[in-house]
């Protein structure tokens, strides 16, 4: 505190910067995006000038959380469609849940299969891609559920995607 001053010490160390009175944020509530923020598309209905639909999805033991993404030619996306599926796993221990995992990933593969995406002119689009994230496993687990699924529906359009945190431990000196 001495060296730096008060301020950067809460800032830079304690992640707690002083309120900027000067600034004024915008905070978007569950409200404002639900009422807001809609395209005025039915789910699972694309915009017009869609090139590609992208879907994300984050696996834990409850189920899977996914979002869908219409694309544009100027990379401007839209979400189209996105939901929890939820996985049969509820009151199990974490260990005893891998294979019920990898059947709640090839049912809710079977589910997106039976909605397609539309166009407004009613053409059935499949997702281009779809990037599911492998960054949770049980350790006692033989394999990663996310890997063996992709591996049965194909490579090609379901890719296992493990992300990056930015955020990187300041060195205690």
């Amino acid at each position: 505190v001495a060296r730096i001053g008060a301020e950067a010490v809460a800032t830079e160390y304690d992640n707690d910067p002083p309120a900027d009175e000067t600034q004024h944020r915008l905070v978007l509530t569950a409200y404002h995006i639900q009422n807001n923020c809609l395209s005025g598309l039915e789910k699972r209905v694309v915009p017009d000038g869609t090139v590609c639909v992208t879907v994300g999805a984050d696996v834990q033991k409850l189920g899977l959380h996914w979002v869908a993404i219409a694309w544009n030619e100027l990379a401007a996306g839209c979400i189209v469609d996105y939901d929890f599926f939820e996985f049969l796993t509820e009151g199990r221990a974490a260990a005893d849940c891998e294979l019920k995992i990898l059947e709640g990933l090839f049912a809710w593969y079977e589910a997106q299969e039976t909605c397609p995406y539309m166009t407004s002119d009613g053409e059935a689009l499949v997702a281009d891609l779809t990037l599911i994230d492998t960054g949770w496993k049980e350790e006692s687990w033989n394999i990663q559920p996310v890997q063996h699924f992709c591996g049965q529906v194909g490579f090609n359009s379901f890719v296992p995607s493990k992300g990056m945190s930015p955020y990187t431990r300041p060195q205690d000196s």
